[in-house]
């Protein structure tokens, strides 16, 4: 029962993650990204990914478009 409660939950923070990311680029015109990062959903633009890989959080690969889409939950077009 709690398996199920916590599968509903994650189906819930990723989808509103999703709503977040269209939100963003329908406003900004920027490319938004869904990863999870540490346990967590995050939605991230380019430039936050710049930081991250400078600050060694995330790797220098993840730098290409490429990389991103095959790790991304969801991603803008």
């Amino acid at each position: 029962m709690i398996q199920i409660f916590i599968r509903f939950w994650n189906f819930i923070r990723v989808r509103n993650a999703i709503i977040y990311a269209k939100a963003m680029n329908k406003q900004t015109g920027k490319r938004y990204y869904v990863l999870q990062l540490g346990g967590k959903i995050r939605v991230l633009d380019k430039q936050a990914i710049e930081t991250l890989v400078r600050r060694n959080i995330l790797q220098k690969r993840m730098r290409e478009h490429y990389e991103l889409i095959k790790y991304a939950l969801f991603f803008t077009k």
